[in-house]
């Protein structure tokens, strides 16, 4: 079926993971099987002929009214949730956010999530029946999705015009040294062991890649955070403000991407996404064995960090052959096919579920 789907979010920011993976990018797969998509963060009703609406990650209470409003004019809604939001203290707020979830997903049509793990959180923490909770992966995000991202939210400029000029500005894509070792992501909160000093973590593999010449690449969003950690890290190290054009600029010249993970109850239900992006631009991975690069086994390397760096730097055999399964894996699981293919399933079970 198709119709018309009112997205809301609490920020229309490219710049946040959850607006691209949980928002737009289902946006466009909806767009790509015949919906028409509307993308608001006001809190406002969804518009007369709304035939599903998705609220992604409806924590503040102008959020939720906005879900309860599309319930009381008879639309289906779906909720989408990233993040483990369950846990003591999330975003300092205690339990507040949980709490509310919970109340509202009594009256949902379906709940998606990122992952495996994720879904079962969920179904543990609201008593929702399993065929109303589903998993929608985080798909590989390409240039061309973050060009049709940005015409989905009526944006003008292409991102595909705006990597070329990056790479132009030689001060903003470095010659690399040595072998480049690349992280990225948000730089972490206080609530969770996640983010820049997830780096810690992985100590003593970074020595040992120093001690052949690697350098460390950081793109995050707290300079400050990162000045203060390079002290602890033995290993020479630069710092790139993220924006959504700045990996895809560094990821060419990167030779390892890094993926450390506490394992903590947050952390713990992340999706794979950094290091499927990583993959994608031929950058084999060396992660923490979390369930979601479980599933990428065979594709990265998820025993000691130490010793994957060192392989995929000097076996050119271990580098193609993970990076091979990785395609493979990447095409059948992490397409924008098997997301188009998702959101058709979500679709049908959500309109049923209220039919």
């Amino acid at each position: 079926m198709t119709g018309t789907l009112h997205i809301h979010v609490a920020s229309r920011d490219l710049n946040l993971a959850s607006v691209r993976y949980r928002a737009l990018l289902p946006g466009c797969a909806a767009k790509a099987e015949g919906w028409k998509v509307r993308v608001s963060d006001r809190d406002v009703p969804p518009l007369a002929g709304t035939t599903l609406a998705l609220a992604v990650k409806p924590l503040s209470q102008k959020h939720a009214r906005w879900a309860r409003h599309a319930q009381d004019a008879g639309v289906p809604v779906v909720a989408d949730l990233c993040d483990n939001i369950f846990i003591d203290g999330y975003a300092g707020e205690g339990r507040i956010f949980g709490q509310r979830f919970v109340e509202l997903a009594r009256g949902l049509s379906a709940v998606t999530v990122p992952t495996g793990a994720m879904r079962e959180v969920v179904l543990a923490e609201t008593g929702l029946p399993d065929a109303r909770v589903l998993v929608v992966p985080d798909i590989v995000e390409t240039p061309d999705l973050l060009a049709r991202q940005r015409r989905l939210l009526g944006l003008r400029h292409g991102l595909l015009s705006a990597l070329r000029s990056l790479r132009r500005r030689p001060e903003a894509v470095p010659a690399p040294s040595g072998p480049v070792l690349l992280w990225y992501g948000n730089h972490g909160a206080a609530y969770a062991k996640f983010g820049l000093e997830d780096l810690l973590l992985y100590r003593e593999a970074l020595r040992e890649a120093a001690g052949r010449g690697a350098e460390l690449w950081v793109v995050s969003n707290n300079r400050g955070k990162f000045e203060r950690l390079a002290g602890e890290l033995p290993v020479a190290s630069r710092y790139f403000e993220w924006t959504p054009t700045i990996v895809d600029a560094l990821l060419p010249l990167a030779d390892v991407c890094l993926v450390p993970n506490s394992l903590d109850a947050f952390s713990a239900t992340k999706s794979a996404n950094r290091g499927l992006k990583a993959l994608s631009h031929g950058v084999p991975v060396v992660a923490t064995p979390s369930r979601a690069y479980r599933e990428l086994a065979g594709a990265v390397w998820l025993d000691d960090p130490g010793a994957g760096i060192a392989a995929y730097l000097d076996d050119p055999s271990v580098r193609q052959r993970h990076l091979q399964e990785a395609a493979r894996i990447i095409a059948a699981d992490y397409s924008f096919e098997r997301l188009r293919n998702a959101i058709a399933e979500v679709a049908a079970a959500a309109t049923g579920a209220r039919a």
